[in-house]
C-alpha cells in the first residue's frame, strides 16, 4: 500500500510539474533572468 502511494505521489508531482511548465512556459525565462541577476548581485556583494 505504501509503495502504491509513493508511485501515485511521484506521478502526481510529475503531472504538477508538466502542468506548471505548460501554464508558465513564459515565466521560466523570467525566473532564469531573475536568478542570473541574483547571482550577479551575490558575486558583486561577495567581491567587497
Amino acid at each position: 500500500m505504501k509503495r502504491l502511494n509513493k508511485i501515485k505521489r511521484k506521478e502526481y508531482y510529475r503531472f504538477l510539474i508538466k502542468a506548471f511548465a505548460i501554464k508558465n512556459n513564459y515565466l521560466s525565462g523570467l525566473v532564469l533572468a531573475i536568478l542570473k541577476i541574483v547571482l550577479k548581485l551575490n558575486i558583486f556583494l561577495l567581491g567587497f
